[in-house]
C-alpha cells in the first residue's frame, strides 16, 4: 500500500523521496559502464532521458528497465 503523505523538500532531499532522476555520469556509475557506453544506450535508445529538460537527465524508470532486459 503506497503512502498519499506530502514530504516537504527538506524531507525530499534528506533521503527520504527516492532519486528520479541521474545524470550520465551517475548513471555510468549504476550500471557500472563508462559514460561513453551510457551514451551509446541513449542513442540507441535502450535508454531513455528526459525529454523535458536541456540537460540529458535518465529516469530511474529507464535504468529500471534496461537493467531487466539485459539481466
Amino acid at each position: 500500500e503506497m503512502s498519499t503523505t506530502y514530504q516537504t523538500p527538506k524531507e525530499r532531499t534528506n533521503g527520504q523521496f527516492a532519486k528520479l532522476l541521474f545524470t550520465i555520469k551517475d548513471t555510468a556509475e549504476i550500471l557500472s559502464m563508462s559514460v561513453k557506453s551510457v551514451r551509446r544506450l541513449l542513442e540507441r535508445g535502450l535508454l531513455k532521458a528526459n525529454p523535458a529538460l536541456r540537460v540529458k537527465l535518465i529516469t530511474r524508470e529507464s535504468i529500471e528497465a534496461f537493467v531487466k532486459t539485459a539481466g
